[in-house]
């Protein structure tokens, strides 16, 4: 399913056979907001509120199912995923001057970003499988580095990967600590995690209609 969507934001952003940067990004935004409709509307029709809280949680993403046999299958698809972008940085650097830039540095850059989307879609659908969509850590953390690493991507990508988990863990510790705290209000730990998210009330709605 990953390698499907991911060749439908490519086929949608392609224009004569260029795929602008900004088409790219505004093509992933609709389709993945077209997902997120389906989604709801299938939780909707499941009559089961079991079953529509599992895939809320899941949707709302944490580390609390994670253990060290789940972190060792993901390691070995995610490892060279994350290689491969590394050792690819400075195609990616290229990339941001244009298509026209790009090829006269001796680049083709339709088959470097086909290729760089590929092996990113691998990754984060592997990652995405095993915490759930975790999407703000991605927003948040390479444009938050940028003005201290600069646009190169030699030095951007693993400074996003440090920041990135530290950023994540740090959250996921708050979170763990508002959910103990809750609970010893009397609160559910699901609404707890909710909140911490707003965009996903509608999810929340679905499973108390549900219910």
């Amino acid at each position: 399913l990953g390698d499907v969507y991911k060749r439908q934001v490519y086929r949608v952003a392609v224009v004569d056979g260029r795929v602008p940067p900004v088409r790219l990004i505004l093509a992933g935004v609709a389709l993945s907001s077209f997902a997120q409709a389906v989604t709801s509307f299938l939780l909707y029709l499941v009559p089961e509120a079991t079953a529509v809280r599992g895939v809320v949680f899941w949707l709302l993403g944490g580390l609390g199912g994670t253990d060290w046999d789940g972190l060792a299958l993901v390691a070995v698809t995610v490892v060279p995923a994350v290689v491969v972008l590394i050792a690819s940085a400075r195609w990616q650097t290229v990339l941001l001057l244009g298509d026209d830039a790009a090829r006269s540095l001796g680049l083709d850059a339709s088959r470097a970003r086909k290729w760089l989307i590929a092996w990113a879609a691998l990754a984060t659908g592997v990652l995405v499988a095993f915490s759930g969509a975790i999407g703000f850590v991605g927003l948040i953390v390479p444009h938050a580095l940028r003005p201290f690493t600069g646009p190169d991507h030699r030095r951007l990508l693993p400074a996003a990967l440090v920041y990135g988990a530290v950023l994540l863990l740090v959250v996921a510790l708050l979170v763990a600590r508002g959910i103990a705290r809750r609970r010893r209000e009397n609160v559910p730990a699901h609404e707890v995690v909710a909140r911490t998210q707003p965009r996903e009330r509608l999810l929340r709605e679905l499973v108390r209609r549900s219910r």
